[in-house]
Protein backbone atom coordinates (compact mmCIF):
# COMPACT_ATOMS: atom_id res chain seq x y z
CA UNK A 1 0.00 0.00 0.00
CA UNK A 2 2.82 2.41 0.54
CA UNK A 3 4.27 2.21 -2.86
CA UNK A 4 1.12 3.04 -4.24
CA UNK A 5 0.26 5.96 -1.40
CA UNK A 6 3.95 7.22 -2.57
CA UNK A 7 2.75 6.36 -6.32
CA UNK A 8 -0.62 8.43 -6.80
CA UNK A 9 1.67 11.33 -4.35
CA UNK A 10 4.13 11.46 -7.25
CA UNK A 11 1.43 11.53 -10.27
CA UNK A 12 -0.37 13.99 -8.52
CA UNK A 13 2.86 16.56 -7.68
CA UNK A 14 3.20 16.42 -11.47
CA UNK A 15 -0.34 17.10 -12.74
CA UNK A 16 -2.83 18.53 -10.32
CA UNK A 17 -5.42 18.23 -13.15
CA UNK A 18 -5.80 14.55 -13.88
CA UNK A 19 -8.01 12.26 -12.34
CA UNK A 20 -6.31 9.34 -10.66
CA UNK A 21 -8.51 5.57 -10.39
CA UNK A 22 -7.82 1.99 -10.04
CA UNK A 23 -10.25 -0.91 -10.53
CA UNK A 24 -11.16 -2.22 -7.23
CA UNK A 25 -11.30 -5.61 -6.28
CA UNK A 26 -15.22 -6.16 -4.53
CA UNK A 27 -16.77 -8.48 -2.26
CA UNK A 28 -20.30 -9.74 -1.74
CA UNK A 29 -22.09 -8.69 1.43
CA UNK A 30 -25.32 -10.39 0.62
CA UNK A 31 -26.28 -12.27 -2.60
CA UNK A 32 -27.20 -8.88 -4.59
CA UNK A 33 -25.35 -6.21 -3.19
CA UNK A 34 -21.21 -5.89 -3.57
CA UNK A 35 -18.46 -3.53 -1.67
CA UNK A 36 -15.81 -1.72 -2.69
CA UNK A 37 -14.02 -1.13 0.24
CA UNK A 38 -10.39 -1.24 -0.82
CA UNK A 39 -7.90 0.76 1.50
CA UNK A 40 -6.33 1.86 -1.60
CA UNK A 41 -9.98 3.72 -2.69
CA UNK A 42 -9.10 6.43 0.05
CA UNK A 43 -6.56 7.69 -2.28
CA UNK A 44 -8.25 8.00 -5.84
CA UNK A 45 -10.10 10.40 -7.05
CA UNK A 46 -12.79 7.58 -9.08
CA UNK A 47 -13.65 3.75 -8.22
CA UNK A 48 -13.45 1.19 -11.39
CA UNK A 49 -14.42 -1.68 -11.79
CA UNK A 50 -14.41 -3.90 -13.97
CA UNK A 51 -16.81 -6.43 -14.59
CA UNK A 52 -17.41 -9.76 -16.88
CA UNK A 53 -21.18 -10.17 -17.42
CA UNK A 54 -22.51 -13.59 -17.87
CA UNK A 55 -19.32 -14.26 -17.04
CA UNK A 56 -18.41 -15.09 -13.79
CA UNK A 57 -21.80 -13.78 -11.89
CA UNK A 58 -24.29 -14.10 -14.49
CA UNK A 59 -26.41 -11.19 -15.64
CA UNK A 60 -26.10 -8.03 -13.68
CA UNK A 61 -28.79 -7.66 -11.37
CA UNK A 62 -26.39 -6.69 -8.75
CA UNK A 63 -25.90 -3.23 -6.91
CA UNK A 64 -22.09 -1.87 -5.86
CA UNK A 65 -21.79 0.19 -2.53
CA UNK A 66 -18.67 2.35 -3.76
CA UNK A 67 -18.61 5.12 -0.94
CA UNK A 68 -19.29 7.75 -1.57
CA UNK A 69 -16.48 8.22 -4.72
CA UNK A 70 -17.23 8.74 -8.51
CA UNK A 71 -17.04 5.57 -10.33
CA UNK A 72 -16.64 4.05 -13.81
CA UNK A 73 -17.90 0.22 -14.53
CA UNK A 74 -16.28 -1.43 -17.33
CA UNK A 75 -18.32 -4.89 -18.35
Amino acid sequence: MTFLKKLIEHARSIDTTRLISAAMERHYIDDKTQMIDDPLGEYLDVLGCNEYVGWYDGLPEKQIIWNGKPSIRNH
